[in-house]
């Protein structure tokens, strides 16, 4: 697919391409990973058009975003982002992942000042913390919140001296391919913030949508109706206020 048929297919289905950047002399950034029966990756990239974010301003006019997710990308865009995002007031989830490898630790300690939520697998955040010569109790105070997944052991949310401890839902059959159960596990934790949920259930949402990855093979599940989500959360965490609400529209 060409750029232009590509660009009229998201504006097609409802898509917001307005600050949508066509550059014809590059190819789209692409992203190739490989994983074997127990779980492990070898990932390779190709940065493309990717290579260019630092030049793209994070807000082109307009009404600024709720929320924004600084995640993997070119680095330059990894520290003008969390400023830009610092100056306009909006709150950030920071979420270096990949991108630790290639950061400095001076770059780190840039982006994650002042953000709302800082998220890592238990790998990247040794790394962040070895990069940036922070102990965890000194990145929790440079955070609104410091939230480290652990894989099959649930993940941890650290706000101030709190620490709360979410469990992992339950997998149904067995673990097919971990790719994506990450932007799974941030997507869903966000729609429970946007909804004012409390840390405990956003993350025990998160911790469903995580599964549901997961069990499938490549980075995006199958299709999942609201009533079989509600009705999986119930069974591994029983009921919660406001749960409902889940699939209703966030307030602005």
């Amino acid at each position: 697919m060409k750029a232009g048929q590509g660009y009229e297919w998201l504006a097609g289905h409802g898509i917001d391409v307005s600050a949508l950047r066509i550059l014809d002399d590059v190819f789209t950034a692409s992203f190739f990973v490989s994983t074997d029966r127990d779980q492990n990756q070898i990932a390779s990239f190709y940065a493309g058009a990717m290579g260019r974010a630092g030049e793209a301003p994070l807000f082109d006019g307009g009404a600024p975003p709720a929320w924004v997710i600084v995640s993997p990308n070119a680095p330059e865009a990894m520290v003008r982002y969390p400023r830009e995002c610092r100056s306009a007031g909006v709150p950030f989830l920071y979420d270096p992942s990949q991108q630790v490898a290639r950061l400095s630790g001076e770059d780190l300690r840039d982006g994650l000042a002042g953000a709302a939520v800082l998220i890592c697998n238990d790998y990247e955040f040794g790394i962040v913390a070895q990069k940036t010569g922070l102990s965890e109790d000194e990145l929790v105070a440079e955070v609104g919140a410091l939230i480290v997944t652990h894989g099959s052991e649930g993940s941890t949310i650290r706000i101030g001296g709190e620490r709360r401890e979410i469990p992992a839902a339950s997998v149904r059959g067995e673990a097919v391919d971990p790719t994506g159960v990450g932007d799974a596990y941030r997507g869903a934790l966000l729609a429970g913030m946007l909804r004012g949920f409390p840390w405990e259930l956003s993350g025990r949402i998160a911790s469903v949508a995580a599964v549901y990855c997961l069990e499938a093979l490549g980075p995006q599940p199958p299709r999942f109706v609201p009533a079989d989500f509600l009705g999986r959360f119930r069974e591994n965490f029983g009921d919660a206020e406001g749960l409902d609400s889940l699939f209703s529209r966030a307030a602005d």
